[in-house]
């Protein structure tokens, strides 16, 4: 068994050989920086798409181009909306209609969105705007929806596009039921925008119109502020004739949906050989303007404290076998090694040596166990009491611990030590705990219990038939 003081001194000792790590306390808002094995792991805000090498230049030491990743993106609200008119049935790329890009598209945006974002589904046409989906994390839901909407037979609007007013008021109002955060409306549309029908939205989304209309072969991007309280605007259009032109539509789809799903943070390891404590200074260059990330290096771990915080659980393991050992040993010889406290009387037995008979003292140990009573000798100056076969006096009872107690002569006199037994062992009426490894003088006929059944007393040896106690 481990000493109750080597716990809290191993714990101590781990705690401090656990690696450290290094606060960021620059000024870039969002910015972390934690040491690792590999480096200086380092985490900030980046404009999407990040370049592909950043400038790092670490106490003022000479630039290091690394390679950033991306982090994990954020859940967000995103809003699909798509038209369902006659016109969405027409043909859009190659071997398939308008309906058949917009739902293939929208899928595949939902392959990319994060978990736990929200995404609504709906659709209009001349005549309204209906909610298909509303604001669930049930992707296949959206999926499903997705799947089973069809071209409508209201006539095309006249300018070439279904889309009314009220279809992206209807898209902004299901974002605002979204939690906190990046929040996009992607419109699937057979026509031009036509910005003047547009109206003012306030949760101040990213707008993306992916126009399925032959009218739209370039590439056009909005400036921000067409729409009032919108993020951005980008048209993106999506029709070709010649299937050679399908991977750039796919490839700019793509690039948009990363912007608007992917998130702005990206992470990079600066290599940090001969780090020492205090406070150091990370300037990253290549994300937007130059970030400076202010961080303080603890002190490392003395080698010493990690070597010894290894070796004290083998020592602990070391001693408690050891105590086993000589527990073991001490039952074969059918007797506890005795303590210091007994090495005054060296020659201690039942009949003191010189004594003639008539002044021989034998002493015995009367025990009951649910009602049966043995008589056991004190021939030896220590008695081991326990549940063990190599127990002087055993007593088989599951309320004894495999070693429970000893019996030491001492003078004409008997003490008694609990070893540390499970359940303890009660002196006297009602019955004083003993504490465990403290030797307690016993007088003569004093009751001893140990549990609900088992009784002792010591007796002089010839007495009278002693009566069971209740």
């Amino acid at each position: 068994m481990l000493p109750r003081r080597y716990p809290a001194l191993l714990a101590l000792l781990l705690l401090l050989a656990v690696p450290c790590v290094a606060a960021a306390q620059g000024a870039s808002p969002g910015a972390e920086a934690a040491l690792t094995p590999d480096g200086l792991r380092v985490t900030l805000a980046c404009p999407a798409p990040a370049p592909p090498t950043l400038q790092v230049v670490l106490d003022g030491r000479a630039p290091v181009s690394i390679a950033p990743t991306a982090e994990p993106s954020s859940p967000i609200g995103l809003a699909l909306v798509i038209e369902r008119s006659a016109a969405m049935a027409e043909p859009g790329t190659p071997y398939s209609s308008r309906m058949a890009d917009a739902v293939m598209l929208a899928t595949a945006l939902l392959e990319q969105i994060a978990p736990g974002s929200q995404v609504s589904l709906l659709s209009f046409d001349d005549d309204a705007v209906e909610e298909l989906v509303a604001p669930t994390t049930d992707l296949a839901v959206v999926r499903s929806a997705l799947a089973a909407l069809p071209a409508g037979e209201a006539a095309a609007h006249p300018d070439g596009t279904a889309l009314a007013a009220d279809a992206l008021l209807r898209a902004n109002r299901l974002l605002d039921a979204s939690p906190a955060g990046s929040r996009a409306i992607v419109v699937f549309a057979a026509g031009a925008l036509a910005p003047e029908v547009l109206p003012a939205l306030a949760s101040s989304p990213r707008l993306t119109f992916v126009e399925l209309s032959a009218a739209r072969a370039e590439t056009i991007t909005l400036e921000t502020g067409v729409v009032s309280g919108a993020r951005e605007l980008v048209r993106l259009p999506f029709h070709t004739d010649d299937s050679a032109a399908l991977p750039a539509l796919f490839a700019a789809f793509e690039r948009r949906s990363a912007e608007l799903l992917g998130s702005d943070r990206v992470a990079l390891v600066v290599p940090a050989p001969g780090l020492g404590p205090g406070r150091h200074e990370l300037l990253v260059n290549g994300c937007g303007a130059p970030q400076v990330v202010s961080f303080e290096a603890p002190a490392a771990v003395p080698m010493q404290a990690v070597w010894l915080a290894a070796a004290l659980p083998a020592l602990g393991l070391g001693y408690g076998l050891w105590r086993r050992y000589r527990r073991a040993a001490s039952l074969r010889a059918g007797a506890e090694p005795a303590t210091a406290r007994y090495s005054s009387p060296l020659e201690v037995t039942t009949a003191r040596r010189g004594a003639g008979p008539a002044e021989r003292v034998e002493l015995c140990a009367v025990v009951w166990d649910r009602g049966e009573q043995r008589v056991h000798s004190l021939l030896a100056r220590q008695t081991t009491i326990g549940r063990e076969a190599g127990c002087a006096i055993q007593i088989e009872n599951e309320w004894v611990s495999g070693l429970h107690a000893r019996l030491s002569l001492v003078g004409e006199g008997v003490e008694i030590t609990d070893l540390e037994s499970t359940n303890g062992t009660f002196v006297g009426e009602p019955g004083r705990p003993l504490m465990p490894g403290a030797p307690t003088p016993l007088a003569l006929g004093e009751l001893v219990r140990i549990g609900p059944d088992v009784r002792l007393t010591i007796v002089r040896a010839g007495a009278e038939q002693v009566e069971a106690p209740l």
